[in-house]
This record gives C-alpha cells, structure tokens and sequence, in this order.
C-alpha cells in the first residue's frame, strides 16, 4: 500500500508539465511539486483583510515610517535568485530536492523573501518592506507547514548620506529612553561576526546602531500591547526585554538574532545586520550601504494572538476568521514622550479553540530497498520529507504530527557506524570509521578477503583510539567544548542532548565471540566511565529450526562471555512467525525464557544422527547450567514491544532516566495551556504516552504470541475496525460542534 501511495504520489509531481496559471513548467529529474500544493499559491493570506498574517504585517509596516511596502506575488524564482546571488555555496543543504521545491532544474518555489533583495536593490529602493509567501519542505507537525510568510525589510542609503542614519539614531535612542524597554546586548564585532573588508569601521559602526535602534523600536512598538492584553496583572507594567546575540547569515556581516521575552521564555524574533556588499555590487548600487533584517510572520503571529498551531493561519472555518475581524493594527509609539504616557495600548485579541476532535494515533512501519548499482546514491536516498509530502498529500491538515518513534517519547539517539563493510547507510552516521579507514583499500593494499580486511580495520581503529576519542568529544554540547582536548566527554556531559549512543557494528560473528580488539575498544571507552551494554539481535524466524534455536542461544552465551559486558538478546520481527505456524512447535515464552530446553531434545534427534545424542543433552545442559541467556521479543509496529526493550535497555545500562519516554511536552514535561484568566491548565495525557510510561507487562509475550503469531488476521480486522469506529466519531463530534455554533450565531443575531 505505501509502494502503491508513492507511486502515485510521484506520478502526480513529476507528470510532463505543471501549470502554474497561463505558465506551462517542463518537468525534469528535479521536479518535487505535488499538487496538493498548487492551490496554495494563490491564496495570499498576508493580503486578505482582517486574517491574522495581514494585521501583523500591516502593523510591521506602521512601525517603520517611510519604508515602501513592495509585492511580489509571483513566488517562482530561479535557483540564481533563490541561493547564487546571495552567496549561498554550493553544498548549502537548502538546495537539496528534500528541502526545497522545484518546478524543474530552472525554476523553483522561493524559500526567503530574500530571493527579491537584489532585484529590489536595483529597482533603486532604498528603505523598503517585502512580506510574502516562501515554501520549504518540512516535517508535520503543529510549528511547521510547508508554506509560511516572511517579512524583509532594509535599509540603504549612498555613502555620502550616511550622516542621515546617525540622525535617525538620536532620534530613536531619545525616543526609547522615555520607554518602557529593557535592552541586553552584549554583542560584539570580531572575527567571528567581522565588519566586511569593503566597509571603514566606522561607516559600519553608524550603520549597525541604526538597524539595532529601529529593530528595538519596532519590537517595542509590537509586543507592548500583547504584554497590557495578557490578561495578567504582574504583566501590564512589565517592560518589553530585548536580547541582542551574534549570529552567522549569508547574506550580512556582521549578523545579530534578536529575541524578545515573554512568559518567561526567550523567543526568537529575526535575524538581521548589515547587507554583503556584493550584494549591493551585484544590484549595481556599490556606492551604497545598509542594513536588512528577515522575520517569520507566522512565529510572531502565533504568540502575539495566542495561536496554538500553525496550520490555523489556513482554516477556512468562520469561527478562525471571526475572532480577527475587530483587531486593530498594533500602532507605533508616539515620539512625543508625554503623548507616550497618553496613549492607550492596543487590545490585542486571545484566540479562541472552536473544536476538539480526539487523537487517532496510526503506526507505520515500512522497509527502504537499498540502492543497487544501477541507481544512483541521490535517487536511492530516503528523504524523510518524501514520506511527509505523501502523509500530507493524503491527510491534508488532519494529521497533527509526524514523528519518529525514538523521538516521539523523547530518547534522542546518535548512532556511530564502525562497520568498514557498509556500502550504504539507512542512517546519519555521527562518526563513521570509514573516514578513518577503507574496506576496498585494504584489501587492495593487504590482498586481503573482506572478512580478514574488516577484522584488520578493527585492529586500526584500536590502534588509532585516540581518533575515536577526538571525534566522540565533538559529539559534546556546546558548554563542555572546552574539555574536548582532555579525551572523549563523560555521558554526563551529553545527557541533556541525547540518551543513547549506538555503535553499528559487522555482523561477522567472530568479531563478538573471538577477536580482541572490539573487545579491548568498549574496555577503552568503560575506563573512560561510558556505560556500555550489548544488544545483539537475532531473526525470530530462525528459531522455528532447534538446530539454529541451539546454535543462537550458545552464540549469544559466547558473547556475553567473550565481551564481559550486560547484554540484552533479542529475537526480532516476530510478526514473522505467523507464516511458520506449522513449524513452531511451542509457545513463545518457552523460546525467549531458554528453560527446560530438554523437550528439543526429540526434535534435535529427527534432525541429526543418533550418535549426537549424548552431545545433544551435554550442550543443552551446558546453556541451562549457566542459565545466562534469555531472548525480548521485538516487533517493530508494536509500540509495548519497543517500549518494554527500550527499559530492559536502560536497566542494562543501570541507566534510569530523569524523564520517562513521553511523547508530551519535551523530556516528558505535560501538555499545559493558559487559559483566557492566566491559569495554567494540564491537558490530558494522551494514550501513546500513557502507553509508553508503562513498565513491562506480565501478559505481553502472550499478547505478542496472540497478536502477531497466532491470530493476525483477527486483530488486523479488530485494528480495521477500530478505525472506522474513531473515524466515524470525528465526523459525529464535527457535525454536532457545527450545530451548536450555528445556533449560537443564530441566537446572536437581531
């Protein structure tokens, strides 16, 4: 079903042509369009009356007096505009078909207001706002769309003039001292956020004062009325605090983040600072210099009007479009300071919910093919923003968020691969041995087989530990860099970033049970006070055969032997079993308990000579005398199954976690909402997280040998229909919120 679902999905967007009104694009190998995209291209909700994108940019464009408010409705760009006039390099990841939108390989959909800056340069504009629409490729979720608004503003003037930016500057500065503004900038210009060669320092110092006075101004002149509408007391004559920091852009030097707090938190507002020259060369005004600075309209919006999700901006409900209808425009400052202490502040208006639908969780699980050598790395590679645009394709607005399930209960992990033989990986290497060394070299160089070339990588890779403890420190958080000269970070430095490491390693049995030098590398990184355990898995499907049953159980025995370390063993893809039914003998639990292994005993000798008896019964004894093996069950579209492994993990580790896997707020922090009068309201957990604090249950194995081996079709049904059942729900629960606010309107009217 998902192979079918692709198909059709890419069928859609790489047909021979798109078009976009009376324009016809060519489709080619860079066409990522879909279709259900189309129609938002032309409904420009920053230019709709009385919608929450045009109150916040009209209120933008009222702080900044003088400054032309450009439009450019057309969102096609050519990649030149979008990313090389703007110095974007070459390998920049915005260019990559799994970020950006393209029609073809000469045109594409914007994704910054800044794709105008040089054509708005040219046209002689010297202080000038730009909002539009911009489309980036992105995950689902309630903080992201794949289409939002920006808004752009600069500022230039000749040279000559630049004496009318230090005016501009009193003149803001006297204004803010009658303010009730708090700044904090401890920012500075050195070589890491430098004055651009092109530029006299001075010059640069009057230009980046004037952009940081009307950058405070217009901050202030916003989030003054959403401090005196909060609704809280300790809030009305609270100031509005700024907090200046360094920050990198392409497209200015020096650069600078701007953030404003509220509720206590610091958010995020714009970048901005003083536009590259080459910029202004390549408009063809180099005698000129200024500044520009670039915000998310939907960021702002969201806070100051109390919008929970992003993709409300696009309801086209009345109940959303009702509650904006009366909401002025958030006004500047007076510049007279006693009409400052006059003048009343905005009401600026609290969103209102309209409807609750209940949350249907769906799990989907699917294998990627690995590239063969007739495709190409680029067109083989899974991008997760392909499985997003066909999710959203589908499902349209009603799917709340997309998450992977490791970051869906907050468990972070980096995986580190130490297997020289891996052609392809299905994931992000954190550290990857083969930029210490390569499989085809040495067996090219040694003359060695692939098995002999892996085990001699290894032995280079515990020869050259020192590289791996150099590259484990970088994996540090930015606070303990300073140590990463010392050798590779204690766990403790990264637990706030992430909970597991995972090595990959070959799958060569020997390098687990024999060889020494894995063994002495993990005995390296103990000595460094790094908790290790060992999870070694193993096909379920083999242990339908008492022979290979046997075989998995000493080779695991071997291991923990061999490794001295915890292990957890685990027989994995267990919903497999249903197609050996006739060949599993006994129930689950007898196989992940390794007990009473005697009862094989019959089964072992309708399989090998009878003179292996004796031998049988001495190995069978021997597994259970040391009774050190057992098996956890895995099937991966079973979140109890997972989430019982992910504990038998830590309590390997001896790891117990501050948070438990929830997929509420991050760290495991309850969903809270504020409501209208302040108070702060827990809302109620949702059932994937209760499901995944829970601690492991006594009757799994025999709800996973009911569900996935014995009775799959009845459960699939059951599944079916429970979806229809909770569909049918939502439809109900709609229909009657309808109804009710009909009559409400009805009731209101005269």
């Amino acid at each position: 079903m998902f192979r079918n679902r692709l198909t059709r999905n890419l069928s859609s967007t790489t047909k021979d042509q798109i078009w976009i009104g009376s324009r016809c694009f060519p489709s080619d190998r860079m066409t990522n369009l879909p279709s259900s995209l189309l129609p938002r291209l032309s409904q420009g909700l920053y230019e709709q009356a009385g919608h929450p994108i045009r109150i916040l940019k009209d209120s933008i464009a009222s702080q900044l007096a003088g400054f032309e408010l450009l439009r450019y409705p057309d969102p096609v760009v050519s990649p030149f505009q979008n990313f090389d006039q703007l110095g974007f390099p070459d390998d920049h990841p915005g260019r990559k078909k799994g970020d950006s939108y393209y029609l073809n390989s000469q045109f594409m959909l914007r994704t910054h207001t800044s794709a105008h800056e040089i054509e708005s340069f040219a046209n002689a504009k010297e202080h000038w706002l730009l909002a539009a629409d911009v489309y980036r490729r992105d995950e689902i979720d309630s903080s992201h769309f794949p289409v939002f608004h920006q808004m752009e503003g600069a500022s230039v003037l000749p040279r000559t003039k630049i004496e009318e930016f230090a005016l501009k500057t009193a003149e803001l500065r006297y204004q803010q001292s009658h303010q009730n503004i708090r700044i904090e900038d401890q920012t500075a210009i050195d070589s890491g956020n430098p004055i651009q060669a092109a530029h006299r320092t001075e010059e640069a110092m009057i230009v980046t004062e004037n952009l940081k006075a009307t950058i405070n101004s217009v901050i202030y002149g916003l989030f003054k009325h959403k401090l005196f509408s909060s609704g809280l007391p300790n809030q009305k004559n609270e100031p509005v605090q700024i907090r200046w920091i360094p920050a990198y852009f392409p497209f200015t030097s020096p650069s600078f983040e701007v953030e404003v707090l509220f509720q206590n938190k610091w958010l995020e507002i714009l970048g901005c600072g003083v536009v590259q020259q080459r910029t202004l060369i390549e408009a063809k005004v180099p005698e000129k210099i200024g500044w520009a600075f670039g915000l998310g309209l939907e960021r702002i919006a969201m806070v100051l009007f109390s919008i929970p999700d992003i993709r409300l901006f696009w309801s086209t409900d009345a109940r959303f479009k009702e509650q904006f209808l009366h909401q002025a425009i958030l006004s500047p400052s007076s510049s007279s300071p006693q009409q400052q202490e006059e003048e009343k502040p905005v009401e600026v208006v609290t969103f209102q919910p309209f409807s609750k639908n209940p949350g249907c969780y769906k799990d989907l699980s699917f294998w990627i093919p690995a590239p063969t050598t007739t495709t190409s790395t680029t067109e083989s590679s899974f991008e997760a923003n392909d499985l997003f645009e066909i999710i959203r394709d589908v499902g349209g607005s009603w799917v709340e968020e997309v998450k992977l399930y490791f970051r869906a209960i907050s468990r972070p992990i980096l995986v580190i691969n130490l297997d020289p033989a891996a052609d392809q990986l299905s994931y992000e290497a954190a550290i990857d041995i083969r930029d210490l060394i390569r499989l085809e070299e040495v067996m090219e160089f040694h003359r060695l087989g692939p098995n002999g070339s892996i085990l001699f990588c290894l032995e280079f890779l515990e020869k050259n530990f020192d590289w791996f403890a150099e590259k484990l420190s970088q994996l540090t958080s930015p606070s303990s860099s300073s140590e990463s000269s010392k050798g590779p970070a204690s766990p403790a430095s990264l637990a706030q970033e992430i909970d597991y490491i995972v090595l990959d390693l070959p799958g060569q049995v020997e390098i687990s049970t024999d060889h020494e030098s894995l063994k002495n590398v993990l005995h390296k990184l103990e000595k460094l006070d790094w908790r290790l355990a060992v999870v070694q898995l193993t096909d379920s499907t083999h242990i339908v055969d008492p022979i290979k049953y046997i075989s998995i159980v000493l080779l695991n025995l071997k291991t923990m032997l061999h490794l001295g370390l915890p292990q957890v063993n685990v027989l994995t893809k267990i919903d497999l079993l249903k197609h050996f039914n006739e060949d599993f003998k006994l129930k689950l639990d007898f196989y992940t308990d390794v007990q009473d292994l005697s009862y094989l005993l019959p089964l072992l000798e309708n399989q090998i000579s009878p003179k292996f008896a004796n031998l049988n019964k001495a190995i069978i004894e021997l597994i259970e005398d040391f009774n050190l093996v057992g098996f956890e069950s895995l099937c991966v579209e079973d979140k109890t199954s997972m989430t019982k492994l992910i504990l038998t993990i830590d309590k390997a580790l001896g790891y117990y976690p501050s948070h438990r896997p929830s997929l509420a707020d991050p760290r495991g922090v309850p969903k809270t909402t504020t409501s209208s009068e302040g108070a702060q309201v827990v809302g109620e957990p949702d059932a994937m997280a209760i499901e995944a604090q829970l601690g492991p249950s006594s009757g799994l194995l025999t709800e996973i040998q009911e569900r996935w081996i014995d009775y799959p079709e009845l459960y699939d049904h059951f599944q079916r229909q429970l979806w229809a059942d909770e569909s049918q729900l939502v439809q109900q629960r709609a229909s009657q919120l309808s109804q009710i606010h009909a009559i409400q309107k009805n009731k209101q009217s005269p």
